[in-house]
């Protein structure tokens, strides 16, 4: 006899997993699922999706030049799905991601080196990039580089969380990328 899930085709299983989610990722979840996972795996039945099938995913990802740390991410969503009661009931369905040896999982970390990341040094070189941006974003460029602030920090400020006299911002919120909400 057949258990239950084994011929349970991953994608639709997991694209409606994900459908039913309502945390704050959900939406960036459905595009992860839909533009990587769900192309690559979502043919193979629950059981079909084990190590060997992420190790090739793993592969044809990094030969196309995504990072390891974003195909990370798919695994980590693949793992979430694959732990979740609601699509192992029976806990007969081993999570493939828990499966993968040290030496995958090492190629899964981030290859990015913050030293080699470009920062403004001085205030003679936050000058001259002032002179040089256009008018409306030169004024947004010196507060977040005078105050250390990020770009969604920046976006978000209002008169009321600037205090001239004191020479202080106050930070209570942030524009999140691809969210409407302010946080």
């Amino acid at each position: 006899t057949r258990r239950k899930g084994m011929t349970k085709a991953l994608g639709p299983a997991l694209e409606a997993w994900v459908k039913k989610r309502t945390n704050a990722d959900a939406k960036h979840e459905m595009q992860r699922a839909k533009k990587r996972l769900i192309p690559r795996l979502g043919h193979l039945t629950l059981e079909q999706c084990g190590p060997a099938a992420l190790m090739d995913y793993l592969d044809d990802w990094l030969d196309e030049g995504l990072s390891g740390s974003t195909i990370r991410k798919d695994f980590m969503l693949l793992s979430r799905f694959y732990n979740d009661p609601r699509t192992n009931n029976e806990g007969s369905i081993v999570n493939p991601v828990s499966m993968l040896d040290k030496a995958t999982r090492a190629r899964l970390k981030s290859t990015h080196d913050p030293r080699d990341t470009p920062f403004v040094e001085s205030r003679a070189v936050i000058s001259a990039l002032y002179q040089h941006l256009p008018a409306h974003v030169a004024p947004a460029f010196a507060v977040g580089a005078f105050a250390g602030l990020r770009k969604g920090e920046i976006s978000a400020l209002r008169w009321g969380d600037v205090d001239l006299a004191r020479r202080r911002i106050t930070i209570r919120r942030a524009k999140v990328p691809g969210r409407n909400a302010v946080k």
